[in-house]
């Protein structure tokens, strides 16, 4: 475990975990992070011992977290938001996101929509949202179980890969920040307060997988 100073920018090695995993989740609720899912580092299969693992941030101290309900082999996305019920909500290598309960480990699964290639998601004042490549910004309503598109939205120019998270109710890309307006019962949309390029030499088959905002300074 590594943690980086975001004030000072200094890197430094943290206390090792309980057992060492590959291609785990990671989220954050409250003062703990919780990491669980994924392989042995060693063996390249799924860890049949600690399913979760969790980092109390006050005390810098490890602990065994509540045993998943299912196996989570393969894990590359997630998110967190305790207005959620404080559970983390994970996307997989087999495109569903499912949703990991910290209190008993019980695990849900959410349904992307069919055919189209997802790709990161987070949370905005209770609702899921997720980037489909081929479809643009889609949200989830959780009664109906099913995805509908953001409208309004209209970016400058194309964006190979996408990363999103949430900044102050508002959705933030690495590249544009989005203002979310209407009712998550009826439809939501969307407008791009601003959309820019910050880098301007990006190779053609870069894959951005995640990013995060810091705003305590």
């Amino acid at each position: 475990m590594w943690i980086l100073d975001s004030r000072s920018g200094k890197l430094r090695q943290g206390p090792r975990p309980l057992v060492a995993c590959d291609q785990a989740a990671v989220g954050l609720v409250n003062d703990k992070i919780y990491v669980f899912g994924g392989i042995d580092d060693m063996n390249k299969r799924y860890y049949e011992g600690i399913h979760a693992q969790v980092f109390d941030l006050k005390t810098q101290t490890w602990h065994v977290g509540p045993n998943l309900s299912v196996k989570l082999a393969c894990l590359n996305r997630s998110v967190v938001t305790p207005s959620l019920g404080r559970k983390i909500y994970v996307r997989g290598t087999d495109r569903d996101v499912t949703i990991y309960d910290i209190k008993d480990g019980k695990c849900d699964k959410i349904i992307p929509a069919d055919d189209f290639s997802s790709g990161d998601m987070c949370v905005v004042d209770n609702v899921i949202y997720m980037y489909y490549h081929n479809v643009g910004l889609m949200w989830y309503e959780s009664k109906e179980k099913q995805w509908s598109v953001v409208h309004g939205l209209e970016f400058n120019g194309f964006f190979n890969s996408i990363a999103i998270a949430e900044y102050n109710g508002k959705l933030a890309f690495l590249c544009a920040m989005i203002d979310l307006y209407g009712s998550s019962k009826v439809a939501i949309r969307g407008r791009v307060e601003w959309s820019h390029r910050l880098l301007s030499d990006i190779p053609s088959n870069y894959n951005l997988k995640h990013f995060t905002i810091c705003t305590d300074y």
